[in-house]
């Protein structure tokens, strides 16, 4: 399954599509916007059915579902997050009451059903192998043979129905949790759906279900501590620029230079003159200075020419003329200064979208800021909690399970 990170490990707004442990997935830039958008709307569906505004929830869902279709479709064939989607929306049907939508929840279930089975296995095996135990998920097998169940009633299909209720009842009555137990662990300042969860995870003891959650908490810390670090070092790998032969300056090589004594922007300017080469580098920066450097700084390691050369003070001013002043703010937000923003715009030709790509990546470019905006409006409500999807109650569930059932009864089925 995909899902989104949205914590901004600066004072910037990003999004990261992710897989269900929080790990970042790499993917190209528009497949991971066109999921992103898709998913975010979905999100906000979410929201809404919870709060049980049903015909803003539809919209919302709707909407996700023409953003999904532009994706990838060999891509969402491997995760369930289309799956759940066309549940979520039947789901909004069977609140509405739109039974001229039948087909369509038909259909939907159909595409539910499929997916689920190609991300969990036939009988959840695939996903028992990973996780070890599926009762998380079993909460929406309750909800699909429900939803199954009522729209072959509806079809006048009555023996399918009774079958597909029958599998939902024997979910809800193994996934519904002891109120007292639900009560204990949410009194050690646990929420309501981490206690469900944990408790249907470890079939009901409240010792373990504390365990699993906090055992999840502390997964969540470092898996989100490592992608902070790393997306550090990717900006800080950016804020060196690149060597003469368009490779980024290398982190290790610098900071060995660094550890030696040479000056920092030295260091950066021998490693692009030498192409990474350290040993190369330790010779630029170890030769003789000239006469006039050696009459004033006696004791300072000589600076390495700029890659810009006789043109620094040409790029200089086409990179202030050119560049808004909110991507500069962003470039320093990043620790890139002034010369590798020059080096960047040189080596782009005067490109100055191309160069904030360079530097900063897709998530700062500065064609991008009103479709962050945009984004981060639509992503106010998402959940921070990976496993939100996974959180049913079964209340609603058991309500509608009893309602058909007794229809079956009252017809002789």
């Amino acid at each position: 399954m995909f899902c989104l990170i949205t914590d901004d490990p600066g004072s910037r707004y990003y999004m990261q599509i992710a897989d269900q442990s929080g790990t970042p997935i790499p993917l190209p830039v528009e497949e991971r916007r066109a999921l992103a958008v898709a998913m975010v709307l979905h999100e906000k569906g979410r929201t809404a059915l919870k709060r049980k505004n049903y015909s803003e929830a539809l919209l919302l869902l709707l909407e996700a579902d023409k953003e999904f279709r532009t994706c990838n479709s060999q891509l969402l064939r491997k995760v369930d997050n289309y799956a759940l989607l066309c549940l979520d929306i039947a789901w909004c049907y069977l609140s509405l009451k739109s039974v001229d939508q039948l087909f369509d929840a038909e259909t939907r279930l159909k595409e539910c059903e499929a997916g689920f089975r190609r991300s969990y296995g036939e009988n959840l095996e695939r996903l028992s192998a990973i996780k070890g135990n599926t009762n998380k998920e079993a909460g929406l097998f309750s909800r699909l043979h429900l939803l199954q169940g009522i729209v072959a009633f509806h079809q006048e299909h009555y023996v399918e129905a009774r079958q597909y209720l029958q599998k939902a009842a024997a979910l809800i009555s193994q996934l519904k949790l002891d109120d007292a137990k639900l009560a204990q662990v949410m009194s050690l300042g646990f929420s309501a759906s981490s206690a469900r969860l944990a408790l249907r995870a470890v079939g009901g003891d409240v010792d373990l279900a504390v365990q699993h959650i906090i055992a999840q908490q502390d997964e969540k810390k470092a898996l989100h501590e490592k992608e902070l670090e790393e997306r550090k070092q990717k900006l800080r790998k950016r804020s060196l620029g690149k060597t003469c032969n368009g490779e980024w300056v290398s982190l290790e090589n610098y900071d060995a230079l660094k550890a030696m004594g040479f000056p920092p922007s030295n260091a950066r300017r021998a490693l692009q003159q030498a192409n990474n080469d350290i040993n190369g580098a330790i010779q630029i920066l170890q030769q003789p200075p000239s006469s006039t450097s050696s009459r004033s700084a006696t004791t300072a390691a000589p600076a390495p020419q700029s890659v810009l050369g006789v043109n620094e003070n040409a790029w200089a001013e086409i990179a202030q003329q050119s560049i808004e002043p909110d991507m500069w703010t962003a470039l320093s937000r990043a620790g890139i200064d002034f010369e590798v923003v020059c080096e960047a715009l040189c080596r782009n030709n005067g490109d100055v979208n191309a160069t904030l790509t360079e530097l900063l990546g897709d998530s700062e470019n500065a064609d991008d800021e009103k479709e962050r905006e945009a984004m981060q409006r639509l992503a106010q409500d998402i959940s921070s909690n990976e496993e939100d999807f996974l959180d049913v109650s079964l209340d609603e569930e058991l309500v509608y399970l009893k309602e058909f059932e007794a229809k079956l009864t009252s017809l002789g089925f």
